[in-house]
């Protein structure tokens, strides 16, 4: 490029020292389109790579954050009876059996349940300010026994009562702002396993962490 318009330079400075002939005129009139066309290519070459040098340009192949934060939870929290999914663009779905965070007919974390939690809120501590946290208890539809019933009145009390030591754990324990943390029991109402058979109620009774708005 630089050698093109040099060369161009030199044959105006030639011109206007002494008069041309026609070889010479030829010449000098075809630089500029030669020029223009080095100058296209140039451009063309160039402009991928100003492109990927621009900051704060995101790239397409980005996942989306739902993705990859369901993916940081899937390698934190694989354990048997835990399933982390992303539900859509902007939620992740955690569901655990009861048994991993609570013993039967309890409300208080055992080890295993705080070891658990210890997990979820280092992946969970950096969330958008707008995120949500919602903690949903769940139970079958058995009667609760009669030991059990002394402390909570019903299944739905129960989970609450599951729902309600979690987000307290997350809230003294963990960095996750209290304010987007909620809690709720749903009792019996909303089954994913069939409440006739052993395994069915197995899966009913579970604790569900619902993280939105990420």
């Amino acid at each position: 490029m630089k050698s093109c318009l040099m060369l161009c330079a030199g044959l105006l400075m030639l011109a206007g020292c002494a008069p041309l002939n026609q070889e010479s005129y030829d010449t000098l009139m075809s630089l500029p389109p030669k020029v223009n066309t080095l100058e296209q290519k140039l451009a063309a070459i160039e402009s991928p790579a100003k492109q990927a040098a621009t900051p704060g340009r995101k790239q397409q192949s980005a996942k989306p954050k739902a993705e990859a934060l369901r993916d940081r939870m899937q390698r934190t929290l694989a354990q048997q009876d835990v399933r982390v999914q992303a539900t859509d663009a902007r939620t992740v779905h955690i569901t655990m059996q009861h048994h991993i965070l609570f013993p039967s007919g309890s409300a208080t974390l055992r080890d295993s349940g705080i070891k658990f939690l210890q997990k979820f809120a280092r992946v969970a501590e950096n969330l958008p300010a707008d995120a949500r946290v919602r903690i949903v208890g769940h139970s079958d539809n058995r009667q609760l026994s009669w030991q059990t019933r002394q402390k909570f009145k019903d299944n739905m009390a129960l989970s609450k009562a599951r729902a309600d030591a979690v987000k307290a754990w997350l809230i003294k324990h963990s960095r996750i702002p209290p304010a987007i943390l909620s809690s709720e029991g749903r009792g019996a109402s909303q089954p994913i396993g069939n409440n006739g058979t052993r395994e069915g109620r197995a899966l009913n009774r579970r604790i569900e962490i619902f993280v939105e708005n990420i």
